[in-house]
């Protein structure tokens, strides 16, 4: 199991926010953290468990950041993200776990994706990173459910 996770963060504050991590136990290698800033992406590893945090500063993610809500986790309440944002963010990765992970989630919320939004964010998606693949595999998702 891991934790994937939007920080939304200041750009001067970043520095400050990987020794937060570093002092709670957190770990990365100096290469990982001196591209954080620059990529937006970085994997920290705890207790033989990592966790993948992003820079919350696209529109992408302001829209589900805007969506998310509260549930419980292992008792602790935590923000989630819908539906949609976790099949796009796990589009995006595209990586075949998070491609068989958006195909899971499809399925159990087969009848209650809201479509329209999907096909907006993975066509915006495309446009500003260049990650074309995402709006045919999104439809890809949508035919093999049936919706």
């Amino acid at each position: 199991m891991d934790v994937d996770a939007v920080v939304c963060v200041p750009d001067e504050t970043v520095d400050d926010l990987v020794q937060a991590l570093k002092k709670a136990g957190f770990s990365c290698t100096e290469e990982e953290r001196a591209t954080f800033a620059i990529d937006g992406w970085l994997r920290v590893r705890f207790r033989g468990r990592h966790a993948d945090l992003t820079l919350g500063q696209t529109p992408f993610d302001e829209s589900a950041i805007r969506r998310r809500r509260r549930a419980k986790l292992f008792g602790t309440e935590v923000w989630v993200v819908s539906a949609e944002d976790l099949i796009l963010y796990k589009l995006v990765a595209h990586r075949y776990k998070d491609l068989g992970d958006a195909e899971t989630i499809a399925t159990r919320m087969r009848g209650q994706l809201d479509l329209a939004y999907l096909r907006h964010w993975a066509g915006e998606i495309a446009k500003g990173t260049g990650k074309f693949e995402v709006p045919g595999k999104l439809e890809e998702l949508i035919e093999l459910r049936g919706e």
